[in-house]
């Protein structure tokens, strides 16, 4: 994921920026990845995020298709556009294929008591950059929920 932003910050340097929100619960950077146009008109600020849940790979995975087609095809939207994305909020949990954070909690279910220390960094992050609109990228799983349907059945 790193290799991927970094490659594009370096090739769109005066439109593209990375930095960290914070660290997961295992001392992983949490990266914030910044998209804006170099016009200095007020510009809609929007926030993305994805992969609060470790298991939802698709939220991230098309964070990075839109950051390519926003850098590669339409590039003239960002003059308008102040774009602040998170592409991994659950590191810990993508890395090991799993739902919760490394402390069991559901990141998703811990928005207000703020007990993982993602959520901490995610509301910190999101409430510095005041977004006018926010995406939070999920993936639902009906095969899975089928199966073990079927599987109940006996």
């Amino acid at each position: 994921m790193m290799e991927y932003l970094t490659t594009y910050s370096e090739e769109f340097p005066n439109i593209c920026s990375i930095d960290f929100i914070g660290e997961s619960q295992k001392g992983k950077p949490i990266p914030q990845f910044r998209l804006t146009g170099e016009s200095k008109n007020r510009k809609i600020k929007v926030w993305i995020q994805g992969g609060l849940h470790g298991d939802e790979p698709a939220g991230t995975e098309s964070i990075f298709y839109l950051i390519d087609q926003l850098l590669n095809d339409s590039i003239h939207l960002l003059n308008h556009l102040d774009i602040s994305i998170v592409p991994m909020a659950n590191i810990d949990g993508y890395e090991s294929h799993d739902r919760y954070a490394a402390n069991g909690l559901d990141l998703n279910r811990d928005q207000t008591k703020l007990m993982a220390k993602e959520s901490v960094c995610l509301k910190q992050a999101f409430s510095d950059f005041g977004p006018h609109v926010a995406l939070d990228l999920h993936e639902y799983r009906p095969l899975e929920e089928i199966l073990l349907f079927w599987e109940s059945m006996g």
